[in-house]
């Protein structure tokens, strides 16, 4: 799991891209070494919050206590787009950087078609930790639906276009792909 991003806007996007990749990966289901990735990464309120809710997505998936989905099913994750991001708030202190991704995260029979993923917005919440020369999460995750851009690839254009409407600030990732 990366560590020790730069203390700069851009080291707090660096981060909460990171972070929410692993947070929301299948990985972290593995309820042996849950706690050990989310303390590593943020505060003891981001860790309880994301505990609670990992659980239920685990169990709303029928996963064991190592985030195996039963017999015969197989774990179908997708994290196909980053789509853009936007620093809501930055400080020397604290920062708010809000992203915006395509998601699938749905346990599938062998050989069966996952659904499609879908497009949503989460907002991460860091501080500043000088001591460990780090950012830190200080709460679970805030998630919101869409935009969607309606394309199962949207080029450059149709992102930016999708998020017009969210206000300015966005930028695509220099490595989205076209």
């Amino acid at each position: 799991m990366p560590l020790g991003f730069a203390h700069s806007p851009d080291g707090a996007v660096a981060a909460a891209t990171a972070w929410l990749a692993t947070v929301e990966g299948s990985g972290v289901l593995d309820g042996r070494r849950q706690h050990d990735v989310l303390a590593a990464i943020g505060d003891p309120g981001f860790v309880a919050g994301a505990s609670s809710r990992l659980a239920d997505r685990a169990a709303a998936l029928g996963l064991d206590a190592s985030g195996r989905p039963g017999s015969g099913y197989v774990m179908a994750t997708a994290w196909a787009s980053r789509g853009a991001y936007r620093v809501a708030s930055y400080g020397t202190a604290a920062a708010r950087i809000e992203v915006w991704h395509l998601y699938q995260l749905e346990v599938v029979a062998p050989g069966a078609q996952p659904g499609p993923g879908r497009w949503r917005r989460a907002t991460i919440a860091l501080r500043w930790d000088a001591g460990a020369s780090d950012w830190r999460i200080t709460a679970d995750f805030q998630f919101a639906d869409g935009p969607d851009p309606q394309v199962a690839n949207p080029s450059r254009l149709e992102r930016a276009e999708s998020l017009a409407g969210l206000g300015a600030g966005w930028r695509l990732y220099a490595d989205a792909q076209e």
